[in-house]
């Protein structure tokens, strides 16, 4: 019961440390000219950062999403052939979908639209099916955040039950 509290007063971190323990296993198994001195740094720094994901969204997000791409500078090819720098991403658009609120989330659909720029730019294709392709991408795992945010809202802002009539049976829902 104590290791399931822990756990839940925890999970920021306890995800921070388990993606920082896979990207570093990762990197270290990589080889192929990565200088583990330079790229390891920034992966356990983009890691760090996600766990305040939840008290500072934004500065969360950017600081991840810079550190993350500089990895590939230290490891040239580790973008194109890893699940830890691409979970790191997905992870860090989801989460500031689902964390941002108020101004910080209009601050939000501005990075997300700089993270598609920069993903376009990066991968080097501007045809329109790349682009929508990019879009989708960087898109889709903020969508799924913001929603599962906006859903909990009016979960928690409504009533549990309600005693009004529905109108097409006329019973109580």
């Amino acid at each position: 019961m104590a290791l399931r509290r822990y756990a839940r007063e925890h999970a920021d971190e306890l995800v921070a440390v388990g993606l920082a323990g896979l990207y570093a296993v990762e990197l270290a198994n990589r080889g192929h000219g990565t200088d583990l001195s330079g790229a390891l740094p920034f992966a356990l720094l983009a890691c760090a950062s996600l766990s305040q994901r939840r008290r500072f969204p934004v500065p969360s997000y950017v600081v991840t999403i810079a550190a993350n791409a500089v990895v590939p500078h230290w490891s040239p090819g580790f973008d194109a052939n890893s699940i830890s720098f691409v979970v790191v991403f997905l992870f860090a658009l989801y989460s500031l979908g689902r964390h941002a609120r108020g101004t910080a989330a209009w601050v939000a659909v501005g990075c997300v639209a700089l993270s598609v720029v920069g993903f376009a730019v990066g991968d080097g294709a501007f045809r329109p099916s790349d682009l929508f392709f990019d879009t989708a991408f960087v898109s889709l795992p903020y969508a799924a955040g913001l929603t599962w945010r906006l859903r909990a809202e009016r979960a928690s802002s409504s009533p549990t039950t309600s005693t009004s009539p529905n109108p097409a049976t006329g019973n109580s829902t």
